[in-house]
Protein backbone atom coordinates (compact mmCIF):
# COMPACT_ATOMS: atom_id res chain seq x y z
CA UNK A 1 0.00 0.00 0.00
CA UNK A 2 2.74 2.36 0.79
CA UNK A 3 4.36 1.73 -2.48
CA UNK A 4 1.46 2.15 -4.46
CA UNK A 5 0.95 5.78 -2.64
CA UNK A 6 4.66 6.32 -3.26
CA UNK A 7 3.78 5.32 -6.84
CA UNK A 8 0.44 7.68 -6.99
CA UNK A 9 2.38 10.57 -5.38
CA UNK A 10 5.00 10.37 -8.25
CA UNK A 11 2.73 9.66 -10.83
CA UNK A 12 1.04 13.49 -9.30
CA UNK A 13 4.46 15.26 -9.14
CA UNK A 14 5.16 13.80 -12.99
CA UNK A 15 1.83 15.44 -14.41
CA UNK A 16 2.51 18.64 -12.58
CA UNK A 17 6.16 18.78 -13.93
CA UNK A 18 4.62 17.85 -17.35
CA UNK A 19 1.82 21.11 -17.23
CA UNK A 20 4.62 23.21 -15.96
CA UNK A 21 6.85 22.71 -18.53
CA UNK A 22 3.74 23.04 -20.92
CA UNK A 23 2.67 26.15 -19.19
CA UNK A 24 4.77 27.75 -16.70
CA UNK A 25 3.21 30.79 -16.27
CA UNK A 26 0.35 28.86 -14.66
CA UNK A 27 0.72 30.01 -11.17
CA UNK A 28 -1.89 27.34 -9.90
CA UNK A 29 0.01 24.52 -10.88
CA UNK A 30 3.59 26.24 -9.54
CA UNK A 31 1.58 26.41 -6.70
CA UNK A 32 0.93 22.53 -6.48
CA UNK A 33 4.11 21.77 -7.89
CA UNK A 34 6.39 23.10 -5.18
CA UNK A 35 3.59 21.56 -2.84
CA UNK A 36 4.43 18.43 -4.13
CA UNK A 37 8.26 19.04 -3.86
CA UNK A 38 7.77 20.23 -0.28
CA UNK A 39 6.24 17.10 0.55
CA UNK A 40 8.95 14.91 -1.26
CA UNK A 41 11.55 16.15 1.06
CA UNK A 42 13.12 18.66 -1.89
CA UNK A 43 12.91 21.95 -0.16
CA UNK A 44 15.12 23.52 -2.36
CA UNK A 45 13.36 22.78 -5.35
CA UNK A 46 9.94 23.86 -3.64
CA UNK A 47 11.13 27.14 -2.23
CA UNK A 48 12.58 28.07 -5.93
CA UNK A 49 8.92 27.22 -7.21
CA UNK A 50 7.45 29.10 -4.97
CA UNK A 51 9.55 32.38 -5.64
CA UNK A 52 8.91 31.35 -9.58
CA UNK A 53 4.54 31.72 -8.97
CA UNK A 54 5.81 35.12 -6.86
CA UNK A 55 7.82 36.28 -9.86
CA UNK A 56 5.20 35.38 -12.30
CA UNK A 57 2.44 37.89 -10.33
CA UNK A 58 0.39 34.78 -8.86
CA UNK A 59 -3.47 36.45 -7.61
CA UNK A 60 -4.09 37.24 -4.34
CA UNK A 61 -6.54 33.91 -4.32
CA UNK A 62 -3.63 31.88 -5.66
CA UNK A 63 -1.66 32.94 -2.57
CA UNK A 64 -3.92 32.25 -0.35
CA UNK A 65 -4.67 29.01 -1.92
CA UNK A 66 -1.14 28.19 -1.61
CA UNK A 67 -0.60 29.43 1.89
CA UNK A 68 -4.03 27.55 3.09
CA UNK A 69 -2.08 24.35 1.47
CA UNK A 70 0.77 25.27 3.83
CA UNK A 71 -1.47 25.44 6.73
CA UNK A 72 -2.34 22.20 6.49
CA UNK A 73 0.44 20.77 5.87
CA UNK A 74 2.12 22.25 8.95
CA UNK A 75 -0.78 20.37 10.83
CA UNK A 76 0.67 16.98 9.83
CA UNK A 77 3.87 17.89 9.42
CA UNK A 78 4.22 20.62 12.60
CA UNK A 79 8.04 20.31 12.65
CA UNK A 80 8.56 21.44 8.83
CA UNK A 81 10.40 24.15 9.03
CA UNK A 82 10.64 24.83 5.30
CA UNK A 83 7.16 25.48 5.06
CA UNK A 84 6.84 27.28 8.10
CA UNK A 85 9.61 29.84 6.16
CA UNK A 86 7.98 29.69 2.64
CA UNK A 87 4.69 30.08 4.36
CA UNK A 88 6.03 33.33 6.43
CA UNK A 89 7.20 34.25 3.18
CA UNK A 90 3.61 34.20 1.25
CA UNK A 91 2.24 36.18 4.29
CA UNK A 92 4.33 38.81 3.57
Amino acid sequence: QTDSAKADFNKAIQIAQDKHTQKPDDCNNTFNLALYHLVAGNPSKAQELYQAALQQGASQFYIRDAIQDLTDLLRVFPENTAAQEIKATLLE
